[in-house]
């Protein structure tokens, strides 16, 4: 009969977790490249350009926020335009 350690069943239970972990990993991309290649396919078979469409809406993002860091009880610019409050400068 054979005799295990605790040492042989936890190596057995990190090999069996990073397998299905792989397996998990590789069916989810799998499908998500699969769903891409059909979402490519719908939009070529209605003769729209997927890399076009893709530009044309890269083009429409708005640009990044730019967050300042203000002192306190002073209202941004922009704010202040936009209210009846006063600005503290």
């Amino acid at each position: 009969m054979f005799r295990f350690t605790i040492r042989d069943v936890l190596w057995l239970t990190v090999v069996v977790a990073m397998a299905v972990g792989w397996w998990i990993d590789r069916d989810r991309t799998w499908r998500q490249s699969e769903s891409s290649r059909q979402v490519v396919d719908r939009f070529q078979k209605l003769g729209v350009d997927p890399e076009r469409l893709l530009q044309d809406l890269e083009a429409l993002r708005p640009p990044p926020v730019r967050i300042v860091k203000i002192k306190s009880g002073a209202v941004p610019a922009p704010v202040a335009a936009r209210t009846s409050e006063p600005r503290v400068e």
